[in-house]
């Protein structure tokens, strides 16, 4: 089985931790990853941790593809996928849906190659982090990983309407990368 480090770590050089509303995140900064198995489109399983350290990697939780506040956050972040390719950063969209919904939302979202889809069928992976609702859609989160292997950016707010700002998000990218504290 092949073991996903996934994101509970906090940087030693910048934490930072989204604040608005009743943020679940906080806790997070400043933790150990821990390890899941998720799958990508073609059903193989990934290996986030490989690509933790090497460059800044965002992990967006998202409910599913009938959700119109996750397609504007993915809208969000596609206006600014220029600036996170300038920084070298990857973009990981994780849902609990089956992988062909997964391309369908791909698809409708027009989504460039920095956005890479994963699906997390039982909720492990969500589990380390914001959870699931009672109805089993994922719970909103969004995380960002910086040098070794440290969350810098942490947002998983209750109301699933609002989410992590996407300015918020290239910030801490790009603070990371450079080694600095990101402030809000």
């Amino acid at each position: 089985m092949v073991i996903q480090t996934v994101l509970l770590a906090a940087a030693s050089f910048g934490a930072f931790t989204q604040e608005m509303g009743d943020n679940k995140a906080a806790g997070w900064v400043g933790k150990s990853a821990k390890s899941v198995p998720v799958v990508d489109m073609a059903g193989n399983k990934v290996d986030l941790s490989k690509e933790f350290g090497k460059r800044p990697v965002v992990v967006v939780f998202y409910r599913g593809i009938w959700c119109p506040f996750c397609h504007k956050q993915l809208r969000e972040l596609e206006a600014i996928e220029p600036d996170l390719k300038t920084e070298n950063a990857i973009v990981y969209l994780v849902s609990n849906e089956a992988t062909d919904k997964l391309e369908a939302m791909r698809q409708a979202e027009k989504l460039g190659p920095t956005f890479v889809s994963l699906s997390d069928p039982e909720a492990k992976l969500a589990a380390l982090y914001a959870g699931k609702y009672d109805q089993g859609y994922l719970k909103p989160a969004t995380i960002v990983v910086g040098k070794k292997s440290k969350i810098v950016f942490a947002s998983a707010l209750e109301d699933y309407k609002i989410r992590a700002d996407s300015q918020a998000v290239l910030k801490a990218v790009r603070d990371t990368k450079l080694g600095k504290r990101t402030k809000m």
